[in-house]
């Protein structure tokens, strides 16, 4: 897995996904979730490629791109943005997150 320090809006990382059909996995009150009724636990991901943005303004306050898959083969991303989540699924969302599996192999 490979951790990459990214200048580049998250916007337009994320319209990348989103082009390629990745699908957008949340913090939903109800769970860890890309839609569609499915929802997950950690043991069901695995992290592939880690995006990290750089605040070139407030350097403390940076943000992340997880790139991940199911146990099905479906690829997604998940952001870790400050505004993104309100504290308690913030909290949730950063021990769920911690969980997942990384991807260890180098591509």
């Amino acid at each position: 897995m490979h951790t990459i320090i990214a200048y580049s809006p998250i916007d337009s990382m994320v319209e990348k996904f989103q082009k390629k059909g990745y699908r957008e996995f949340k913090m939903t009150r109800a769970g860890f979730t890309s839609g569609m009724g499915k929802y997950y636990e950690p043991r069901d991901l695995q992290i592939t490629k880690v995006y990290h943005f750089e605040d070139m303004v407030n350097p403390n306050e940076s943000s992340f791109i997880y790139v991940m898959k199911d146990s099905n083969g479906i690829q997604g991303y998940s952001v870790d943005a400050a505004p993104e989540y309100e504290k308690n699924e913030e909290e949730l969302y950063h021990w769920f997150i911690t969980k997942v599996p990384k991807d260890n192999s180098t591509d």
